[in-house]
This record gives structure tokens, C-alpha cells and sequence, in this order.
């Protein structure tokens, strides 16, 4: 027989049993509505999971309702600078970009660069992007048949919400480094309303904005390449040094692409099924728009007519894809040795042995999913490989597609060379405005196509030439290229290191190719592992010694080289060979300027002021220098133009306007050189073949008439 303390002490964990799950309900639900996003923040009360509910009358019941979101306790913090998909060196990278960072903690949804303004420890956090105008009640509890308590786990009043462009929140400076937290959609991120994205949907970026800065101000979006993040947050804005710089992570490295819907670790050996989301675009593209549209949390005024991409690597292919994918708003994008084609296969083995055509493969497996399955995206449905086919998309005139300036490497091993003159092709097949460039150059170095054009100083709300068949371009065929080691130099030929069974006769042969190597050799047969020249010695041949390897020589002799020491280094330069279907280097349209606003022949003329009504249209080309490959041989070239982003001038479909070339060399007295007419075609498009342009003065001018 138990006794009376043995009674009461019984009573007593029966009542501790009862009264704990009354205390451990969730409470002091809050919620409001800001930019298109409505937040919800509770009090946890120690459960795992917390469930969202929402409704257009008052909430007194969950047992006959289906949650619209599933969160994870511990929502109040970042997700992203906890990932453990990296491994060695790239761990330790991300690790240390968030290791004591104040804004890579503890969310913060309130304007303020006060920390204490954080999400407190035992806060949940919910954010959900407004799809459609509502007056809506909210709920939250942690279990899927818990009680309401009204006032306390549920909304007594709706949330007045509005749709809008998702925002962002000032929550952190240092010197002009601006960092802000934002939200992606939660229901594309989480589709199946369960919180559990392995980047989460809280984000950061930064933006770089200078003292003095130009108002309204261009802004540059900086995308990082694949092992450099941490330079990403640069405290000063470039290339724009008179606007604004912003820059964000790819956190899992999807080349600002997206991943698998299903993927939780990057670094898995197998390849996701099943869809693919363009999760890095759309945050990225997110951001960009809200800055863009110069609201009031951002402490700028941006000139929404002056966006700007640019990236190297990993960036380049993600400049290269958003300028070619998001032309409606970005004006142009600088692309240094950037993929334009993700869906290259290694099967296509169009060398030796030893190239790959695709040397990231494996990773875009991990990602998105293997080349032969061809996952479909949230975009229509479309193959991945489909949507990261550059070649593809821009051969349609209809895409809208930024200014774009890109260059690779011929000598370059990491990124694709293979079929980059299709690439470009079909640009001028969609007849978009590009300028391109490819030098003897590895992956280290940053390139850009030379134009005299600058990229960051067009505007989106001016007129801009869509150029093709210039007769000043470097003759590259496909961009069929292979390299590799030296066994045996002789007078006329090479002995390589494998065996060659492509005919590559009449394309050019490079021994010791880098920048400085400005002689080449016509091939002129092929036997085995011997490749022939068609004429010159390539014993008497002396490739370039760079100015690193003289600084090495000078470092190890301790002293200058002697002219003997020169020639040997030479000599040892002998030991690589470049093979291409064309120059080793050159540019496509990187020869042509023309006159705008921020870019001006003569800022005292109105004579090279592009003009665009609805009768006529005008702009002034001339000859330039390029950085590269300087001027162009000739005193004039011809090029087939194609007005583009015109706002005023747009004739009828199969009309005929009529085209004036206007010599402006001598400024003073202008002559009419060639004029005649053409129909505009099916796309309402005016293209002008073979128009003459020269060098001197203010070069020569456009004019075309519509009837219209």
C-alpha cells in the first residue's frame, strides 16, 4: 500500500504531465506584410517541426486543414554558412567567409545595422512571397492536430497583403559594403512545403556603394568564379567606379544556374533525377530587379537603363547565360572565359587523347543531372542541357539578349574552346549585338574582347547595332582545337605525344604558343604522330621567352639573362604545340565603334547623335583600336547591321526602308557614298549588308527611312 507521500508525489507527475504540453504551445504569433512578402515570426515552444496554416476566415481549427508550410525549429538562422557538401581547400574557403561575420548569424527582418535587431534565439521565422492581393489569417502550431489558441498561436486580424517586388533589409555596413538579407519564393524552393532546401531561402548580398556616387547610378553585378569567393564582397565598386557594385554566393558552385530539385548534398556521386530548378538565377535576378527599380530601403538611385554583368570562369558562364537569357533587363555583360555550351559530351574525343572537350562534366552530373537524361526544369519543362545551350538560344531573333562582350582562351584547358565560333555565328544568326575575342591565353588571366566599345558605358535606352560578316574579323572556323607536348622539333614538323587520326590539314599549328607568339604555321599534311608544315623552319623558329620566364631566369642566375640564356629558354619553349581550325587568336567585331551618349565621336556635334523616330533612324560607325590586336589593316571594312533595341523606330513588317551611307571623314562636308533598299523582315528587323565603315573623322553614318 503506497503511502501518502508516495500518493502525492504521483499526483504530482500526473498534474507536471498534463500541465506541460499547455506550456509548450506556441505563442506571440506575429505577422505583417512588406514588398510583396508577407513575415510571420512566433515564439517556439521546443518541438522539432512547426506548421504554418493560412485562410480567408479565422482560424479555430487545424484537424481538417492541410498546412501550406512545414518549418524546422531553429528557423530564426541563416542556413547557407552552415553547408558541409565542400571538402578540403573549399571548406575551409567557406568557412572562413562566414566565421565571425555578424550578418551570416542570426537573421534580421528589421531595417537597422543594430545586431540586437537579430531574430532572438527561440524565434520562429516563416516568409511567404504574396502571389495574389489577399486579406489572409495565419496560424502556427507544432503538431498537425494541436489546438488554436486565438491571439496567441493564431491571427485575430488578417494580414492585408499585397503583391510586389520582394525586397530586401539593410542589416549590416562596413565602409561602403552595404549588406542586405533577403527571401527567395518558399514555395519554389520548397515545393513540397517542407523547409528543408539545404541553402534555406534567407540570403545576402552586397552591395559596394561609394561616398560620391552618380545619381541616378549604373550598377555592375560581380558574379564569382568557382574557387573565388573570397574576393566577392569588394569594399569598392568596380567596373563602374562612379555606381554601384552588388555580389552574392553561388553556394554550391551551379555556375549561377540551379541544381536538382531533390538534391541535399553537392557532393553526392550520383546524378539528381527528376526536375531541375534555376534556383541561383532566380535569386540572383531577384535582387537585381529590386535595386533596379531604386526603392526606398536601397540608399541609391540606380539608372535602370544602365545594368551590367560581368565574371570570369564560373562567372563568365554565368554573365555569358544571364546577358544571353535576361536581356530585357540587364544592357550588357563582359564574359572572360565563360561555357556557352554546358551539353559539350567528352565522347565527341575530336583531338587526341588527352583533351576533353568538357572538363566540368562530371560536376554539372552532380548537379543537374546526367547529359544523356536530360532532366526537365521549372522553365516549360525544357531539357537543362536544352537551356544551357547558348548556341541554341541566341540563333532565335526573338530572344532578348544583351549587349555581350566575351573571350576565351585558346590555350585555355579548363573551359570549352570547342565550337565557339558557332556560338557566335549564331548570334549574328539572331542578329544580336556582340563583340568577341580569343587569345593565346590560359585560365588565369582575365580577358575581354578589346573592343574600343566599353561596355559598361552603353545604355539600354539607346539604339545599339547588331554586327555580322565583318570583314575585319579573325578567321576562326568552328573551334576545333587541340594541344599538347612536343616529342621531336624538325625543320618541317613535329613529332607529338599521340597519334592524330582527324584531317587537319590547312588549319594552324603554334609551337610555343602563348601571348607573345605571333608566328604560326599553315599545316600541310599529317602522318601519325608527325605534323607537316606547309613552309618555314622550325629550327630556326625562336618562340617568345615572357617576361616571367625572363624574371625567373634573372631570379635564379641572379643577374640578366645573357642573350645565349635567352635562346635556350627559347628553345625549351619549343616543348608545347596549339593546333586550331583558324587564327590563334583574333576578334569578331572588336574593330567597330560606334557613337552613342556616354561613348561619343564628338561631344560637341550632334552630326554621330544616334537618332531614333518613327521614320528615321541614324547612327555614326567608325574603324577603332582594338586592346588586343590594335588596328584593323585596312582603312575600311564592311559589316552587315542590324539596328536592335530601337524605341521609336520600328517600320512594319515586310516594308522597304531606305538605307543612306554618309562619309563623314571630313565632318565639314559629309558625302553620300552608297544607298538603297531593303524589306524588313518577318521579325520586324532592318538589316543593312555590307555597309562600308572607315577611320577617320567621325567615320560614316547610317541613315534609314521608313515609309511607314
Amino acid at each position: 500500500m503506497k503511502t501518502q507521500v508516495e500518493l502525492l508525489f504521483a499526483v504530482l507527475l500526473t498534474l507536471a504531465g498534463c500541465i506541460s504540453p499547455a506550456s509548450a504551445e506556441v505563442q506571440d504569433l506575429r505577422a505583417f506584410c512588406r514588398e510583396g512578402q508577407t513575415f510571420l515570426t512566433w515564439q517556439e515552444d521546443g518541438s522539432d517541426w512547426y506548421y504554418v496554416y493560412s485562410s480567408s476566415t479565422p482560424i479555430k481549427n487545424v484537424a481538417d486543414r492541410k498546412w501550406i508550410a512545414k518549418i524546422p525549429k531553429g528557423s530564426n538562422r541563416f542556413r547557407f554558412p552552415h553547408l558541409t557538401s565542400y571538402k578540403g581547400h573549399a571548406a575551409k574557403i567557406y568557412s572562413q567567409l562566414f566565421e565571425g561575420k555578424p550578418w551570416a548569424d542570426r537573421i534580421q527582418i528589421e531595417s537597422s545595422l543594430d545586431s540586437s535587431k537579430s531574430l532572438p534565439e527561440g524565434t520562429g521565422l516563416f516568409v511567404r512571397t504574396v502571389k495574389k492581393n489577399a486579406a489572409t489569417y495565419y496560424a502556427v502550431t507544432s503538431g498537425e492536430d494541436a489546438a488554436i489558441k486565438a491571439s496567441q498561436n493564431a491571427l485575430l486580424k488578417t494580414v492585408d497583403e499585397q503583391t510586389g517586388l520582394p525586397g530586401a533589409t539593410l542589416v549590416y555596413k562596413e565602409k561602403n559594403l552595404h549588406y542586405f538579407v533577403f527571401f527567395t519564393d518558399f514555395d519554389v524552393w520548397n515545393a513540397d512545403g517542407i523547409d528543408d532546401h539545404m541553402h534555406g531561402y534567407a540570403h545576402v548580398f552586397a552591395a559596394s556603394i561609394p561616398e560620391v556616387v552618380a545619381t541616378p547610378a549604373p550598377l555592375a553585378v560581380r558574379l564569382h568564379a568557382y574557387s573565388a569567393w573570397g574576393g566577392v564582397f569588394m569594399p569598392y565598386s568596380y567596373p563602374v567606379n562612379d555606381g554601384v557594385s552588388i555580389a552574392m554566393f553561388d553556394y554550391s558552385l551551379t555556375w549561377w544556374f540551379g541544381h536538382g530539385e531533390s538534391l541535399k548534398n553537392t557532393e553526392q556521386d550520383s546524378a539528381p533525377v527528376g526536375k531541375v530548378v534555376n534556383y541561383t538565377e532566380q535569386r540572383l535576378m531577384q535582387v537585381v530587379r529590386w535595386v533596379a527599380s531604386s526603392p526606398k530601403a536601397f540608399p541609391a538611385q540606380i539608372d535602370g537603363s544602365r545594368i551590367y554583368v560581368l565574371g570570369g570562369s564560373m562567372g563568365g558562364s554565368g554573365t555569358n547565360h544571364i546577358t544571353c537569357k535576361q536581356g530585357d533587363l540587364v544592357t550588357s555583360g563582359q564574359a572572360s572565359k565563360g561555357y556557352t555550351d554546358w551539353s559539350l559530351s567528352n565522347e565527341l574525343k575530336p583531338y587526341v587523347a588527352n583533351n576533353r572537350v568538357n572538363v566540368f562534366l562530371g560536376d554539372f552530373h552532380r548537379k543537374y543531372g546526367k547529359l544523356e537524361d536530360n532532366n526537365p526544369t521549372n522553365l516549360g519543362g525544357k531539357g537543362v542541357y536544352d537551356v544551357l545551350n547558348l548556341t541554341s538560344w541566341v540563333s532565335d531573333p526573338e530572344a532578348k539578349v544583351g549587349y555581350l562582350e566575351t573571350a576565351n582562351g585558346s590555350i585555355d584547358g579548363v573551359i570549352p574552346f570547342w565550337g565557339l565560333a558557332k556560338f557566335w555565328d549564331a548570334l549574328e544568326e539572331g542578329k544580336h549585338p556582340y563583340s568577341s575575342a580569343w587569345a593565346q591565353a590560359g585560365h588565369a588571366s582575365r580577358l575581354g574582347s578589346g573592343s574600343p566599345m566599353i561596355f559598361h558605358k552603353l545604355r539600354s535606352d539607346e539604339s545599339i547595332p547588331a554586327m555580322a560578316n565583318a570583314s575585319c574579323n579573325s578567321p576562326l572556323r568552328y573551334g576545333y582545337r587541340f594541344m599538347g607536348r612536343i616529342e621531336k622539333v624538325m625543320k618541317d614538323g613535329i613529332k607529338i605525344d599521340n597519334a592524330i587520326t582527324h584531317d587537319i590539314k590547312g588549319m594552324t599549328l603554334v609551337v610555343g604558343p602563348s601571348g607573345l607568339t605571333k608566328q604560326w604555321f599553315r599545316i600541310a599534311s599529317v602522318e601519325g604522330d608527325i605534323i607537316r608544315i606547309a613552309e618555314g623552319d622550325l629550327l630556326a623558329f625562336k618562340p617568345p621567352v615572357t617576361a616571367w620566364q625572363k624574371s625567373e631566369l634573372k631570379r635564379k642566375l641572379i643577374r640578366e639573362p645573357t642573350e645565349k640564356e635567352l635562346n635556350e629558354q627559347a628553345d625549351k619553349n619549343k616543348t608545347k604545340y596549339l593546333v586550331v581550325d583558324g587564327d590563334p587568336e583574333g576578334t569578331r567585331n572588336g574593330h567597330i565603334a560606334w557613337s552613342t551618349s556616354l561613348q561619343n565621336f564628338d561631344k560637341n556635334s550632334s552630326d554621330d547623335d544616334i537618332v531614333d523616330t518613327e521614320k528615321k533612324w541614324g547612327m555614326s560607325f567608325r574603324l577603332g583600336r582594338n586592346q588586343y590586336f590594335g588596328q584593323w589593316k585596312k582603312e575600311t571594312a564592311t559589316v552587315d547591321i542590324t539596328p536592335r533595341r530601337c524605341r521609336l523606330f520600328k517600320p512594319a513588317i515586310s516594308t522597304r526602308v531606305h538605307w543612306e551611307n554618309w562619309d563623314y571623314s571630313n565632318a565639314q562636308e559629309p558625302a553620300k557614298v552608297a544607298e538603297g533598299d531593303v524589306t524588313v523582315d518577318q521579325y520586324g528587323l532592318v538589316t543593312v549588308p555590307t555597309f562600308l565603315i572607315g577611320n577617320k573623322g567621325l567615320g560614316n553614318r547610317l541613315v534609314l527611312t521608313s515609309s511607314r
